[in-house]
């Protein structure tokens, strides 16, 4: 039986991974359904991460609500943003394992149902501990859904892979934007509990994704054992190791500014609605910055794209926290656009790395990376109860340069040699007993 190989990239571009495979049978052991159009199957799960996100773009804009409606502190109110990441971001590694075992795509289509129903309570909640269960069900409907909807895009047999994958990260920013837009005025002109009507779009989504989910029948690949997923990540762990810490990095400045945009303007005189037209302002240009650093991506190559995510960070947060509130948004947006532009690349590299768990190395970059900044907003809160949200945003802006050390200590160089070694791996991973 002949099987694929792992090709460095025929551009000479020195950071730009693909995969060839000279036979059908390994391309038919990947989880794509052969016939349904990767046309298709790329904007039926873009829209199922839209739709998705749509409802988790809900808790920061009604942060400030939620606050004076329960009496909460900075740290309280950070530490529903970290309980929401653990069960959205941190379970995505348990999800991707076991999507990587199924036979059907179960998790694309019930993850934004579980995530629509319970977020739609959002708005009924009288108890800090009703809270937490329903962010916490909320944040499982999302993890079933991202590991297996970012595997499904890395294997559409595309060249453009990097724009493929930017449009469906794009979605899922787009989503978070809208829904951080509409649940505003939703709920001040009809009231709070009117959140409950926002469960409609992913009912609707449902009904119709299920024909092409659960109708067709996807052929996966056999699943390897625990020994042989560390064996494949081994090699390469320092490599992927660094890529991780820029996830968490990026994560990390995203998720306090998303989180405590609102609280900040609101502390400085300014009101809800201005808070929640900055926070879309900001969600917004992240969405941009996504999707045309896919396509960089795919035209300047890795290393160019990273620098460029980094290089500008650190100025544009601070114009936007010293600068009015008004004249601050155009730095605000900047800063998301910058700091989101290199988010496919992680993903990709990641996939590409390790090519037989594409499942599992999404839910490492999309969700424990996302997941471990979640973590850590419970301590930032704790922090800006202590010194104030300004020093705050003002200290973690500074993270930026981490981000951009870790650009330079990367070793593009290695990454051909690690392909080949990767190779070996999916040999042993897919090789008959």
């Amino acid at each position: 039986m002949m099987w694929g190989k792992i090709a460095f990239c025929p551009t000479g571009k020195n950071c730009r991974l693909s995969m060839t495979y000279r036979t059908e049978t390994l391309v038919e052991q990947l989880p794509i359904v052969n016939r349904i159009s990767d046309r298709k199957y790329l904007w039926l799960t873009t829209a199922g991460h839209f739709t998705t996100d749509f409802y988790n773009g809900f808790l920061a804009p009604l942060l400030p609500i939620i606050v004076v409606k329960l009496k909460l502190s900075f740290a309280l109110a950070g530490l529903l943003l970290s309980i929401f990441s653990i069960s959205s971001s941190l379970l995505q590694p348990v999800a991707g394992l076991i999507s990587d075992r199924l036979h059907r795509h179960y998790f694309p289509l019930l993850g934004p149902l579980v995530t629509a129903l319970f977020m739609g309570f959002l708005g009924w909640v009288n108890q800090y501990g009703t809270l937490v269960f329903i962010l916490v069900m909320s944040g499982i409907g999302t993890a079933m859904f991202h590991p297996p909807g970012a595997a499904v895009i890395g294997g559409l047999k595309k060249n453009r892979k990097g724009f493929s994958m930017s449009i469906f990260n794009t979605a899922g920013a787009l989503g978070v934007s809208l829904g951080s837009l509409v649940i505003i005025p939703l709920t001040d002109r009809f009231g709070i509990k009117s959140t409950i009507v926002t469960v409609l779009p992913a009912f609707l989504f449902s009904i119709y994704a299920y024909k092409f989910f659960l109708a067709e029948k996807p052929i996966h690949h056999r699943p390897a054992p625990r020994t042989m997923i560390w064996g494949a990540i081994k090699p390469h762990r320092l490599l992927l190791l660094n890529l991780y810490l820029m996830v968490v990095i990026r994560a990390t400045m995203v998720q306090t500014f998303s989180g405590f945009i609102p609280l900040y303007l609101t502390s400085k005189g300014e009101g809800a609605v201005f808070g929640g037209i900055a926070l879309a302002i900001f969600q917004l240009f992240t969405t941009a910055g996504i999707l045309v650093g896919g396509h960089l991506f795919d035209r300047i190559g890795t290393k160019k794209i990273l620098l460029l995510s980094f290089a500008f960070v650190l100025p544009l947060a601070l114009a936007f926290i010293n600068f009015p509130s008004p004249w601050g948004l155009p730095f605000l947006a900047l800063l998301g656009f910058l700091i989101q532009s290199s988010t496919s690349v992680n993903i990709i590299l990641a996939q590409e790395i390790v090519p037989g768990q594409a499942s599992f190395m999404s839910s490492i970059m999309m969700g424990l990376g996302w997941g471990l900044a979640g973590l850590l907003m419970t301590p930032i809160g704790a922090v800006a109860d202590a010194i104030g949200l300004y020093w705050t945003l003002t200290l973690i802006s500074f993270l930026s340069l981490a981000g951009l050390m870790l650009v330079y200590l990367f070793q593009f160089q290695d990454i051909k040699e690690n392909l080949n070694s990767a190779n070996q791996n999916l040999l042993k991973l897919f090789s008959p007993e």
